[in-house]
């Protein structure tokens, strides 16, 4: 199967991109173009790894390994901070995202 193909099975599959259940044209084209957005953001994070197996993996494996976790938000005037759990098995491959993201000449913390 070509590139292309894969990658829209991928959309399909990982973000259920099919599913246009509104009646109304610009309802299922913004739900459309919401699932493009968080396939590309996924990309993004999924194209800043240095591990090579994740870095590879299907779509729905790396939102279960990095993004589906649950955390503890706490929002002050100048920050938010996001508490993860200390037994969560992923963290360091989060924390090597988050590094990867903020060196990057893309991306601001100021």
């Amino acid at each position: 199967m070509p590139t292309s193909e894969n990658r829209i099975e991928e959309l399909k599959n990982g973000f259920h991109a099919d599913r246009l259940s509104c009646q109304a044209f610009y309802a299922n084209y913004f739900r459309l173009l919401l699932h493009t957005c968080a396939y590309n953001f996924t990309l993004l994070l999924r194209g800043n790894l240095n591990n090579a197996a994740l870095a590879e993996a299907k779509i729905d494996t790396f939102r279960l390994k990095v993004l589906k976790v649950g955390a503890w938000i706490k929002t002050t005037v100048r920050r938010i901070w996001i508490h993860f759990s200390s037994a969560w098995p992923f963290r360091n491959l989060f924390q090597e995202i988050y590094t990867a993201i903020a060196n990057s000449p893309h991306y601001s913390l100021a």
